[in-house]
């Protein structure tokens, strides 16, 4: 059986103990780090705003929020700049 996931693709082919924890922790797990700013995936953008994560990444590349673009190209979002999204957007509606 095939796993899926970073970890299961790094199984056997690194040594995680060599890796920084920061790259296994993710949502909320990471306000506990000092310097660590929370990413959201545009799948948890577009839950909070009850819209499709398509419409995530066009507010993205209208300049409505800022992508941030991991290593594999999957696009990011600070939750901070979410959150100062979303009191604008439903005060507009």
């Amino acid at each position: 059986m095939r796993e899926r996931g970073y970890l299961g693709a790094l199984r056997g082919k690194t040594d995680t103990s060599a890796l920084p924890l920061e790259i296994f922790i993710r949502g909320e797990g990471m306000s506990r780090l000092p310097d660590a700013e929370v990413l959201l995936t545009p799948r948890e953008v577009a839950d909070l705003f009850g819209v499709d994560p398509k419409t995530v990444t066009r507010w993205a590349k209208a300049g409505k929020l800022t992508s941030i673009r991991t290593l594999g190209g999957h696009r990011r979002y600070r939750k901070s700049e979410v959150d100062d999204l979303r009191a604008n957007y439903f005060k507009a509606q």
